[in-house]
């Protein structure tokens, strides 16, 4: 079978390889940051790392419908054979029965509970606060600036500050941030100004 227009391979998901039509070698699988099995395909010079688990399931049913993840049932992201894979949305991806219990066990273990309990702290809460019992220095706490929206250069709104603004707008926060430093003009054709 081809994948794409990958047309230098020869794909066979049922016996797990590729094989360069060019080289006649078969392709050796490497595994991601994320676990998941990846081939590396040339085209025009370019290489393309794609994994495993789509390139079988678009070989033999076409191709993925948009929205759409492939979940491997057993949720062993080695296991790449083609009965095991199928095409389901992330939430059907995330309440696959077998990662729904990894999920509670991981969670509901006592090492999980106290590594949480320990970054919820934090290292530096309470007494091991270099601050614990100093007033707060002078201007730590500075009341939020009011800001300016403009449109198409008029002035259409002044908020107490930027979180109101953004959520009025539908806006980010950060896109805010970056139109008042400088780094940005305009986010979706406004622009701001502290007041």
């Amino acid at each position: 079978m081809k994948y794409r227009d990958f047309t230098n391979y020869e794909v066979y998901p049922y016996d797990d390889k590729i094989i360069n039509l060019k080289t006649g070698k078969e392709l050796k699988q490497s595994t991601n940051d994320r676990g998941y099995k990846c081939y590396r395909l040339y085209k025009d010079g370019k290489a393309f790392s794609i994994r495993t688990n789509r390139l079988y399931y678009e070989c033999l049913y076409g191709e993925i419908p948009e929205g759409m993840e492939i979940d491997h049932i057993d949720n062993n992201r080695g296991n790449n054979n083609p009965n095991n894979l199928r095409a389901v949305s992330h939430t059907g991806n995330m309440n696959n029965p077998l990662s729904v219990e990894e999920r509670k066990r991981v969670f509901s273990s006592e090492e999980y509970r106290t590594k949480r309990s320990a970054i919820m702290k934090g290292k530096n809460s309470g007494e091991n606060n270099p601050m614990y019992g100093k007033p707060r220095p002078e201007g730590a706490s500075v009341p939020p600036k009011p800001i300016k929206v403009f449109k198409n250069g008029n002035l259409i709104a002044i908020y107490h500050c930027i979180n109101e603004a953004a959520r009025d707008l539908n806006l980010s926060r950060g896109c805010i941030f970056g139109c008042l430093k400088g780094v940005r003009k305009q986010t979706k054709g406004y622009t701001f100004e502290l007041c």
